[in-house]
């Protein structure tokens, strides 16, 4: 969770209390849903609660090690810079573009970043998306302070397709409740009793 050694940046304190909300919706559902309920799909071609959690897990991991290395090689170079942060790359703009426009605006995720068909250990997921919102909580209190529009990262779909480092927390925090919001209308679903 965060804390007060936090980023001092109100942009990235925002995307840091993104984060925080997530974990604690994370568990709310662990705690509330057996094994068996997190894997069961409330439909055809439908995510389960399990796949919603391990789609995060899969996607932050995918960013991870661009991430650091261009943090720790802003540093080194001695950048620095403030919001605001301009605005970005268009594939950036794009993606921030179907979060914020939510559910509404249905876009397939690009089959690398699905998660796994087979029956997922919910528990063990929880726990390595919890370790991943650390890691992104801990990048931002490192990346406060840096010219995070101009410092850009390649995405996983392509080396050329690049994002800048706002829009990676931007996106990554939103996109982090966008899946929770996701997984928590399976639940209802799962909960609602059957039509007569």
């Amino acid at each position: 969770m965060s804390d007060a050694n936090g980023p001092r940046c109100a942009f990235l304190r925002e995307c840091n209390e993104r984060f925080d909300e997530c974990e604690q919706r994370v568990d709310v559902l662990e705690a509330a849903v057996s094994e068996d309920e997190a894997n069961r799909s409330p439909g055809p071609k439908r995510w389960s609660i399990a796949q919603c959690i391990d789609h995060l897990v899969v996607t932050a991991k995918l960013y991870e090690e661009a991430t650091e290395k261009a943090i720790q090689e802003a540093r080194r170079e001695g950048a620095s810079g403030e919001a605001p942060y301009g605005r970005g790359t268009w594939i950036g703009r794009f993606i921030l573009s179907v979060q914020d426009k939510g559910r509404s605006k249905r876009v397939g995720a690009p089959r690398k970043f699905h998660p796994s068909d087979a029956t997922i250990d919910f528990a063990s997921s929880c726990a390595r998306l919890r370790a991943s919102l650390d890691r992104y909580r801990a990048w931002a209190r490192d990346a406060d302070g840096l010219p995070l529009g101009s410092i850009k990262i390649p995405t996983p779909i392509s080396r050329f397709l690049k994002i800048s480092l706002a829009q990676l927390f931007e996106t990554h925090s939103k996109h982090a409740l966008r899946h929770m919001e996701q997984a928590e209308e399976v639940r209802r679903e799962l909960e609602a009793p059957a039509a007569p």
